[in-house]
């Protein structure tokens, strides 16, 4: 098979790249009994859903247009093709659209003209993204276009996301996808690439010593050679020369009858160029760009001048070269169809960090508006949870939730929103302010929204004839922009017990710590049996709240996608085990609560030591001058000495996108530190 070949290009990380046995199956010129030059020219529109605009302004503003001039052109000529990404635009458009136009859509898909890649909701992040919300955004897009046109994509077009991870293979591999092709990857590995006839190769997602053999998730991937997928970088190795190929910029030459061969010939030098990469006589040209083809006559215009180009080629048998349009699967299939196919190396591992020029790592998006990563995990929990209810109330009330279809509606927005969110200028955070404010406005309103559903579907199941009351959600979104609260339950002199009701979605059984606020330290926790149980009440120290409030813990058990129901109930006096001591390694500050003298509070000066918290199976040694953890022991007798610290980079030159430096990390320092315990 070959060797493992260790590269290293500037970094710590090393990548392990299987290379095989060197074999040339490329197109050569200048052997006249090679095979002839196959070339698949693919139209495409790159349309971010989110950028420097919203979604909304995008499609009102261009991509409404483009999918309408992209439709009519090929309606106009059978011999055109073009392939789509986003299918939360082309739903978006469909919306609009007259029966008539949608029927010209189905027989363009069916005549193979018009062909859906990947066809997720949107083109995701793979290195923020929770892998339960790609594939979200993947089910959300191909139910869509089952659902409307009877489709199911085949390969895969990554051609925009900050670099790769190798979950997205495995995923697409698992969906029953054939192929993919990936775009932003380090520039040094693409050159390596490049010069090793290893553009396209086997991607495994896991390591040989995973549970599962290797070869059983491994994918056929293309990986474009150059920086860009615009006409430039996809044409040839000359950028100024494929540029004039790219009928919409100013430095373009028009194809006439008498400077077609011309033309031909030069274009054809670079695409010459560009197969020497691959190991055989087949060449992807990818022919579009970002919003691309936003009027009717700019389309035709673009795509005839190519096809008097075509023309001209494919009638002169001296240039040896076949050159049509194409969709994604044209190409990949004829690669696949090769009676003597070649070679092709295995990888196995990731394309993180991205790097397209000199030291431009992109790592800054891995950190880049964290509040808004954090908003799409809370609002996937809350749609979560909601769907599981959402069934179960469906199977024990199926008349009554079949006739609530805002219940279904809130469930998909939400769906839809937060795959939406998922996009590379989503949640990354590399969008504009305002299109980022209005992705976390959508996320907030699903999140309200699914949580009424919760609180419905939840009540239809524990109390049908509605004798307990309304029930509200704990954790609950404030607004756009806003992190979710707790909210606490409010206790009054003449208030009788509280009901909390948790709810376990997974399939096996829980047993975890729970918090809950309250106004009145004077409280005790009740199984649904009647049993009080150990709980610790600790008044809230952390300053979010102008109002003292204290927060009960108490050990709850759930069972599998059930319910556990527990009683918070008032009482004249509590346990001392109950009542926490709060010790302050620091001095009073204006800020601090005043809780309730029930509790023990002490101000000690800041002085070196440790402190230790422990339980029958660990001991944690904690710093009394930073709170950093120092050591750790546990029941075995194993000790393990840390050392915890704090460090920031400054930067005049980074941004959204890259993490550039001006030095190394700086400490932080601690000295003005408060421990509170």
């Amino acid at each position: 098979m070959g060797s493992a070949v260790l590269l290293r290009y500037g970094w710590s990380l090393a990548l392990c790249l299987f290379f095989l046995a060197p074999a040339c199956f490329c197109y050569d010129e200048k052997d006249s009994s090679s095979s002839v030059l196959n070339v698949y020219v693919v139209p495409h529109s790159h349309n971010d859903p989110g950028w420097w605009k919203t979604f909304e302004e995008y499609y009102k503003d261009w991509t409404n247009g483009i999918l309408t001039s992209v439709v009519d052109a090929l309606a106009e000529n059978s011999r055109r093709k073009f392939i789509w990404a986003e299918i939360s635009y082309f739903s978006r458009w469909w919306e609009d659209q007259s029966d008539a136009k949608r029927e010209t859509v189905r027989r363009l898909v069916s005549s193979k003209q018009l062909e859906f890649v990947t066809g997720g909701w949107v083109m995701p992040d793979e290195a923020t993204t929770h892998f339960q919300d790609t594939i979200n955004q993947l089910t959300e897009g191909h139910e869509w276009l089952m659902m409307n046109l009877g489709v199911k994509p085949q390969y895969g077009w990554a051609i925009d996301p900050f670099g790769h991870s190798p979950t997205n293979p495995y995923l697409l591999h698992a969906s029953g996808f054939k192929g993919m092709l990936i775009n932003r990857v380090h520039r040094n590995i693409k050159e390596e690439f490049r010069s090793k006839q290893h553009l396209e190769f086997w991607w495994t997602s896991g390591d040989k010593g995973s549970r599962l053999p290797e070869d059983d998730f491994r994918i056929f991937t293309h990986m474009l050679p150059y920086k860009l997928y615009d006409i430039p970088n996809t044409c040839g190795p000359d950028w100024n020369l494929c540029a004039q190929f790219d009928f919409e910029r100013d430095v373009s030459i028009p194809i006439t009858a008498s400077n077609v061969a011309e033309r031909a010939s030069l274009l054809l030098g670079q695409y010459k160029e560009k197969a020497k990469f691959f190991r055989h006589n087949h060449l992807l040209v990818p022919l579009g760009d970002d919003f691309k083809y936003k009027t009717f006559d700019m389309t035709v215009k673009i795509l005839d001048q190519y096809q008097m180009l075509m023309d001209h080629i494919n009638s002169d048998p001296k240039y040896r070269v076949r050159i049509q349009f194409s969709t994604l699967s044209d190409y990949f299939e004829a690669v696949n169809a090769m009676d003597s196919p070649p070679e092709f190396p295995d990888y196995s591992g990731d394309f993180f960090t991205y790097c397209d020029e000199q030291d431009d790592y992109w790592s800054g998006y891995f950190t880049t508006r964290p509040f808004f990563k954090s908003q799409s995990r809370t609002t996937h929990a809350a749609l979560q949870a909601a769907e599981g209810l959402y069934a179960l109330a469906q199977i024990r009330h199926p008349d009554i939730v079949n006739g609530q279809r805002d219940w279904f509606e809130a469930l998909q927005t939400c769906r839809r929103n937060i795959a939406l969110f998922q996009h590379h200028d989503g949640i990354t955070g590399t969008a504009r302010a305002h299109v980022v404010v209005d992705y976390s406005r959508r996320l907030h309103s699903s999140t309200t929204a699914v949580n009424q559903v919760a609180r419905k579907a939840m009540g239809m199941l524990l109390d049908p004839e509605n004798k307990m009351g309304n029930l509200e959600a704990d954790f609950v979104p404030r607004g756009a922009n806003q992190a979710p609260a707790h909210q606490p339950l409010k206790f009054e002199e003449s208030s009788k017990g509280k009901v909390v009701v948790l709810y376990n979605s997974l399939s096996f059984q829980r047993t975890e710590l729970t918090r809950v606020l309250v106004t009145s330290p004077l409280v005790t926790v009740r199984t649904s049996e009647g049993d009080e149980i150990m709980c610790q009440v600790n008044p809230l120290w952390d300053g979010t709240s102008d109002d003292l409030l204290y927060e009960v813990y108490f050990v709850a058990t759930i069972p599998a996608v059930g319910f556990a129901t527990y009683f918070v109930v008032p009482v004249p006096k509590l346990a001392p085990e109950a009542l926490s001591e709060i010790h302050v390694y620091g001095e009073k500050r204006g800020g601090d609560p005043t809780p309730d003298p029930l509790f023990t509070v002490t101000y000690e000066p800041r002085v070196s030591g440790t402190l230790k918290l422990e339980n029958r199976f660990v001991s944690v040694q904690f710093d009394k001058l930073s709170g950093g953890v120092v050591g750790v022991s546990t029941s075995s007798g194993a000790d393990h000495t840390l050392r915890q610290g704090f460090s920031r980079y400054t930067t005049h030159r980074g941004g959204a996108y890259l993490f550039l430096p001006t030095g190394p990390a700086t400490p932080i320092s601690l000295e003005s530190a408060r421990v509170v315990v």
